[in-house]
C-alpha cells in the first residue's frame, strides 16, 4: 500500500507539473494522501500554484454538470468563483491549512530531537 501511495505522490506530481518543477514534492502528496485528501483537491492544489500567471488559465475547457452533461467553458484569465467552486475552495484552504500544519510538526520534531514519524519514546 505504502508503494502504491509513492507511485501516486510521483506520477501525480509529473503528470502536472509538466515543465514548470514540482509544485508540491512527493512527500508533501505522500503525507496529504495519507490525511485523506482526494486526488482531485491534490490536482488542484498543483495547478493553483502553476496558474500564477493569469494567462495560464486562458482558453476552453470541458466540464461535466451534476447531471453528468458536459460544458464547455471558454476564459480569459482567472476563473471567477461561483457557488459550484465553494465547496471546492474550503477543500483546497483545508488542504493546505492541513499542509501547513504538517511541515510546522515536522519542524517542531526536529527540533526537539525526535523524528517526523514518531510520538515518543522507542519500546
Amino acid at each position: 500500500m505504502k508503494k502504491l501511495i509513492i507511485i501516486s505522490a510521483v506520477f501525480l506530481c509529473a503528470l502536472f507539473t509538466a515543465n514548470s518543477g514540482c509544485a508540491l514534492t512527493p512527500e508533501q502528496v505522500i503525507a496529504l494522501k495519507k490525511a485523506g485528501v482526494s486526488d482531485r483537491t491534490i490536482q488542484l492544489m498543483i495547478q493553483q500554484e502553476e496558474a500564477k500567471d493569469p494567462y495560464a488559465t486562458m482558453g476552453t475547457r470541458e466540464v461535466q454538470d451534476r447531471d453528468g452533461k458536459k460544458l464547455i467553458i471558454n476564459t480569459t484569465g482567472y476563473r471567477t468563483n461561483s457557488a459550484a467552486d465553494d465547496q471546492e475552495k474550503e477543500n483546497l484552504n483545508r488542504a493546505w491549512e492541513m499542509l501547513n500544519n504538517m511541515e510546522m510538526d515536522i519542524k517542531r520534531s526536529r527540533k526537539q530531537g525526535n523524528s517526523p514519524g514518531r510520538s515518543g519514546a522507542s519500546k
